[in-house]
């Protein structure tokens, strides 16, 4: 398992995320980050991403890119699940440029009452995403976010039986299943075979709070990882208030999971 850290974190502190992080996380002893923020979650944005730019800041910073953030799995009808879907066709195509194999992301629609037609988008829109990209190796993981579409276990468990692909799975967020009182251990076993990623935060309550400073198990988790054979990326993610403390934050976060792993920091 390796150490990733998200440009989320550095969200509010620097005018640009990515361009904050590229900054910022090689000094703070990370090689690897996840590319999220405006120039990735829309389609817009996706548009108007320039991977070659990109790749080029990235060497000059020396860091690797794991995975990127697009727009959100669903849609709100046929035409939007269409205009979706072709923006994570080409986010694929950057991934592949950038030398990453993972798009996460969550479902885009906030969650309904009932549930069921937002998630039978989410299905037409991955599949359609597979039918642009049929020789891609890009896998494509659900994240659950809060009051989201794709939120709980039984979302993974309707979507999942439904998606046979083995490049769809899951990107477990620690802290959002910890205020949504799911069991992340259990979760992480039942779908062994589909963890994809992993967003390492933490939460006190349902506040976000410094990796290590809140309520979630984070040596379980990381045991349960183990058990299954996992060896793909941890990636931090701060969305904490306490916004002029990111740069210790962020550090303090790289050198708590360092620790857990039995690994020093150069």
């Amino acid at each position: 398992m390796y150490i990733s850290c998200a440009s989320v974190c550095y969200r509010h502190f620097y005018e640009d995320e990515i361009d904050g992080m590229i900054a910022d996380a090689s000094k703070a002893g990370y090689k690897f980050v996840e590319l999220q923020g405006p120039k990735t979650w829309s389609p817009e944005g996706i548009d108007a991403f320039n991977p070659e730019e990109m790749k080029y800041k990235l060497d000059a910073a020396g860091l690797k890119c794991t995975s990127i953030y697009p727009p959100g799995f669903g849609g709100r009808d046929d035409a939007d699940i269409e205009l979706r879907a072709h923006a994570m066709a080409k986010a694929c195509k950057h991934a592949e440029y950038l030398g990453c194999d993972f798009l996460d992301t969550a479902g885009m629609a906030v969650r309904e009452e009932d549930n069921t037609s937002a998630l039978n988008r989410t299905v037409k829109m991955i599949n359609r995403v597979l039918e642009l990209t049929p020789n891609s190796k890009v896998m494509l993981g659900m994240e659950n976010h809060n009051n989201f579409t794709i939120m709980i276990p039984s979302d993974y468990d309707y979507i999942l039986e439904r998606i046979k692909n083995p490049r769809v799975g899951i990107n477990v967020d620690t802290g959002i299943f910890h205020a949504a009182g799911v069991n992340t251990i259990e979760l992480i076993y039942k779908h062994k075979d589909r963890i994809f990623g992993v967003h390492f935060k933490d939460h006190a309550g349902l506040s976000s709070v410094g990796i290590g400073r809140g309520d979630v198990d984070f040596p379980a988790i990381i045991n349960a990882l183990k058990d299954i054979g996992y060896s793909r990326g941890l990636t931090v993610e701060l969305e904490h208030k306490d916004k002029e403390n990111t740069l210790y934050y962020v550090r303090e976060a790289l050198a708590y999971l360092s620790g857990l792993l039995g690994r020093k920091i150069c």
